[in-house]
């Protein structure tokens, strides 16, 4: 028996979990300066604006998860530099 029976469950499960992923990146990010608003909230419809360094981009939430992704890396790649351990660039 399948948890997801059908692409509708599926779908709202997967907004749910996307939404409460990017909640946690959040908290993480602000550390690298950046910050997170919801702009427009449902299921079906929501927008995340994204500042860092007075710049707003205003996201999908896949593109949301994508970029507070890519500022964690850039944050650790900085942080590592800066202790001047080596550094293994993952992209």
């Amino acid at each position: 028996m399948s948890l997801l029976p059908n692409q509708m469950n599926f779908e709202l499960i997967f907004r749910a979990w996307l939404h409460t992923q990017i909640t946690q990146l959040s908290v993480d990010v602000l550390r690298a300066g950046v910050f997170v608003r919801i702009a427009h909230f449902d299921f079906h419809d929501t927008e995340y604006l994204i500042e860092y360094q007075g710049k707003v981009t205003h996201c999908s939430p896949e593109e949301a998860y994508a970029m507070l992704k890519f500022y964690l890396a850039l944050d650790d790649l900085e942080k590592r530099e800066k202790v001047g351990t080596s550094t293994i660039y993952p992209f």
